[in-house]
């Protein structure tokens, strides 16, 4: 079993602040986006997410190593944010591919 897990790598997403705030001020503020605007585009959020924290929370220059993709950590934490509110809370919902409303 030790050889086991110690060949398992265990890989650790880079931090950043914004993490701190996805179930709360985060989910509250996607929550009031999504209030004012019936139907966004994911791309949208980002910026407004970006604009309202700004760099020092989001720290849009630091990217996740462990994923394929080429984007900056802070929207996967968007993107885990907006999940949450879909899947746990039944609060929002993307009936269109790149696109979220509010329920």
């Amino acid at each position: 079993m030790g050889l086991m897990k110690s060949m398992i790598k265990k890989y650790t997403c880079p931090y950043i602040p914004l993490k701190e705030f996805r179930t709360n001020q985060l989910y509250q503020f996607i929550y009031d986006l999504l209030m004012n605007n019936p139907m966004i585009r994911l791309r949208d959020i980002y910026d407004h997410v970006l604009n309202h924290f700004g760099d020092d929370i989001c720290q849009p220059e630091i990217f996740c190593p462990y994923k394929s993709g080429t984007e900056p950590e802070f929207q996967h934490v968007v993107r885990l944010s907006l999940w949450d509110g879909k899947h746990t809370k039944g609060t929002f919902d993307n009936p269109q591919r790149g696109r979220w409303k509010l329920l």
